[in-house]
């Protein structure tokens, strides 16, 4: 089997074939060298030419141009000798129109002796007047003199910039002053002939050639077959150190594209004669007809054949590999790549297909020691940058998913994302969660590096309820089921930790004659003493001790006393009372009614709750106190508010831990 190496370098041998083209190099060559000499020629005897009819019309243009000053001015006596004898087309626009048809202009402005427009065939003229502009300040003079026939050169009139020329005089009776314009086009028509751009046109040889005449002072372009009279020479490409004459040309980038120049000086200008390249050169092509179409034969076949081979060998090959690499990549493990069109690709299709069985192997062989160790270990691994996701056998355990459920997470990233955020609602503890439908306590481990994420799951649901148990044995009193020392040391440390609570209270209980009361078993085994204290005038319910074991059960929270009895039903109740009290009352304003309606679905909601929100609960029960305290105890009802408050103060402090206003009993 050949090598990718071997089957390039046989193809490139016909690379071989592109010597032919350095023949057509010495050709072309030749034909370059005659194609400039061809040029020179031509430019120098334009260049001749050119030189002898501007030496021939230099006398004649002086001439023409005072004429054609004259004829203006002879337009101008003309209009305003008719609009003297006709004075209603002074204002008549049609009229003035016909009369500037007749007399061969192109504009006739009406001025008063104030020197204002207020009349002609530009109505969007009217108002302007002798200081209104460069342009028709220069007829200011008018105004002083009124013996004065002026006639402007040509420039960019005021209102639209379009170039004119203006002639203006007072009329007959001076009533009025009358100006003509000439557009640019017309009123150059008489000098066109003596012009150099005209000159370029009429003995240019080759169309195809630009010709610039360049003044040799302020190097400003002043003559040209194209439209850039009057720009620098650098705006075509000419540089100043190239503005000379170069009767043997030279070549440079004319308005961007390659150009070979030749120029002359004549009189004060340098007369540039530009061939673009692909001008001059254009007769060369014919001259090796015959071998360039072989060429562009044997050009279009080695491309070909190139493409052909290239996407054979190649490209159909790599994209062969990276779509089977695609799969793999998500998982498909068992995936595998053959490529055998080359040696190359044989060694590479072999080396992947390695790659692929130790990859399966190590995930093989880490999924056997997980199972090898007291605990069932899973573990997960997420490529944000490939969109992958790979599920140990251990994983799937733990989680008791199925392939359908394993096939779906990895088709939809999200799903298993939101599977994850799901456990994270059951956390008991730092790094440990409680999965009730397989009640196991979990510990989870999770570790970002750049686009992986990897996540370790161990199952420590044994380890986790013993060491509960172990702490409740070291934490509380066998017999009474309390807190002993070492508990309420732990206790009393958490709660110092807890920020949110303001105020501490420590209550030691000792029952008096609780020994004998067990001991004579009056009430029998299962029979509960309930136990109150007095504190500040109000009675608290601390709990029930049990007759037959003498235990005092702990719930609650800080007063950690717990009864039989559902203390949370009552103030259920109570709290409901406490709202029922509230409707019926007409005379309380109905907006602060709304808001302490709302107060106590709040403490309702939190009493019932398995964590209540201290902070919340404190708020609304302030809120409730403070408008007792200050609602009169005229309006109806208000005895039986405030004392369901009372009823209520008490119970609530066992619910919301911290709050200020109420008794804090700490066990």
């Amino acid at each position: 089997m050949q090598s990718l190496k071997e089957l390039i370098q046989k193809e490139s041998k016909k690379i071989t074939l592109f010597i032919i083209f350095f023949l057509m190099i010495i050709v072309t060559f030749f034909n370059c060298i005659t194609a400039k000499k061809e040029a020179n020629y031509t430019a120098q005897t334009t260049f001749y030419h050119i030189e002898q009819i501007l030496n021939e019309n230099q006398k004649d243009l002086n001439k023409q141009k005072k004429e054609y000053r004259q004829t203006c001015i002879d337009n101008a006596q003309a209009v305003a000798y008719s609009l003297q004898e006709n004075p209603d087309a002074l204002y008549n626009i049609d009229e003035l129109k016909k009369i500037a048809q007749y007399v061969e202009v192109d504009e006739i402005h009406i001025f008063n002796k104030q020197g204002v427009i207020i009349s002609g065939t530009h109505p969007e003229y009217y108002g302007y007047s002798f200081d209104s502009g460069k342009q028709l300040s220069f007829f200011k003079p008018l105004l002083s003199n009124q013996n004065l026939q002026l006639t402007q050169k040509i420039m960019e009139n005021t209102a639209s910039h379009i170039k004119m020329q203006y002639s203006a005089l007072w009329s007959e009776n001076k009533e009025f002053i009358v100006q003509v314009g000439m557009n640019h086009e017309n009123a150059s028509k008489a000098t066109k002939k003596n012009q150099l751009s005209y000159l370029f046109k009429l003995f240019r040889v080759n169309n195809e050639a630009q010709y610039y005449a360049i003044n040799s002072k302020n190097h400003k372009i002043v003559g040209t077959t194209h439209h850039h009279i009057g720009d620098v020479a650098s705006s075509i490409g000419l540089k100043d150190t190239q503005i000379k004459e170069a009767k043997n040309g030279f070549f440079t980038e004319i308005d961007g594209q390659l150009s070979y120049c030749v120029s002359k000086k004549i009189k004060n200008n340098y007369i540039y004669c530009i061939i673009p390249v692909r001008v001059l050169f254009k007769e060369v092509p014919k001259n090796c007809l015959e071998m360039i179409v072989c060429l562009i034969i044997i050009s279009i076949l080695f491309r070909l054949l190139i493409i052909k081979y290239i996407r054979v060998y190649v490209i159909d090959s790599i994209n062969q590999i990276n779509h089977q690499l695609s799969k793999i990549s998500k998982g498909q493990l068992d995936e595998e790549v053959s490529i055998n069109n080359s040696l190359e690709f044989q060694k590479l299709s072999h080396y992947i297909n390695e790659m692929k069985q130790s990859l399966l192997v190590n995930n093989k062989k880490m999924d056997y020691i997980l199972t090898q160790t007291n605990q069932l270990i899973g573990f997960y691994e997420y490529n944000q940058k490939l969109n992958t996701l790979y599920l140990s056998d251990g994983f799937k355990e733990i989680f008791s998913l199925n392939s359908q459920q394993c096939t779906q997470f990895k088709e939809d990233i999200n799903d298993f994302i939101d599977f994850l955020n799901k456990i994270n609602t059951h956390q008991v503890e730092k790094d440990i969660y409680y999965l009730p439908q397989m009640k196991r306590y979990i510990q989870i481990n999770d570790r970002k590096d750049q686009d992986i994420t990897l996540g370790v799951m161990i199952d420590i649901t044994t380890s986790y309820i013993k060491r509960k148990k172990i702490e409740i044995e070291r934490d509380v009193d066998e017999l009474t089921q309390i807190y002993n020392r070492n508990g309420l040391k732990i206790k009393i440390n958490k709660l110092l930790e807890d920020k949110n609570i303001a105020q501490y209270a420590l209550i030691f209980i000792d029952l008096d004659d609780l020994k004998n009361i067990a001991s004579l078993k009056m009430l029998g085994n299962n029979t509960y003493v309930e136990v109150n204290i007095t504190m500040n005038n109000n009675t608290y319910n601390i709990g029930n001790v049990n007759t037959g074991s003498g235990n005092m059960y702990v719930a609650g929270r800080d007063i950690n006393i717990n009864s039989p009895h559902d203390n949370g039903t009552d103030v259920k109740d109570l709290l409901k009372e406490l709202k029922q009290l509230f409707e019926s009352q007409q005379q309380i304003d109905p907006e602060e009614k709304e808001l302490i309606m709302d107060d106590i679905e709040v403490i309702t909601e939190q009493a019932e709750a398995e964590q209540p929100n201290k902070t919340r609960i404190k708020k609304a029960w302030d809120n409730i106190t403070k408008f007792v305290v200050k609602m009169p105890m005229a309006i109806e009802g208000a005895v039986k508010i405030k004392e369901n408050v009372e009823k209520l103060q008490p119970l609530l402090s066992k619910i919301a831990e911290g709050i200020s206003s109420l008794p804090h009993i700490c066990i």
